[in-house]
């Protein structure tokens, strides 16, 4: 049990540095780091931003326009998990979240 922790950990903060990285860097991946990440997904993870967002009532124009801003913010990171070919990537809404796959090692 110590070991699972441990690798999904360690996969957690790898994955940290990387969004916040292309966070804030805004930079692209090159072919060959794509390349690397895009084999052998084998970790899933669970990514919550750290910007949130006010809750808005179901339906209404408020909740349109907060789902909107959240598919903007996450839409680098969305490019970024295209190009690594990420897979069984889901997006949340409720909070600002997204749950992809991907290679243990990275």
């Amino acid at each position: 049990m110590k070991r699972k922790f441990r690798i999904v950990f360690a996969a957690l903060c790898t994955l940290a540095m990387t969004v916040v990285y292309a966070a804030t860097a805004q930079a692209q991946l090159s072919e060959v780091q794509a390349a690397h990440f895009s084999q052998n997904a084998d970790q899933h993870v669970i990514v919550i931003m750290k910007s949130q967002h006010a809750a808005a009532p179901v339906g209404s124009s408020a909740a349109a326009e907060r789902t909107a801003a959240i598919d903007a913010e996450q839409a680098p990171l969305m490019s970024e998990l295209r190009q690594v070919q990420a897979t069984n990537v889901k997006r949340f809404h409720l909070v600002s979240a997204f749950a992809p796959r991907f290679r243990r090692t990275m």
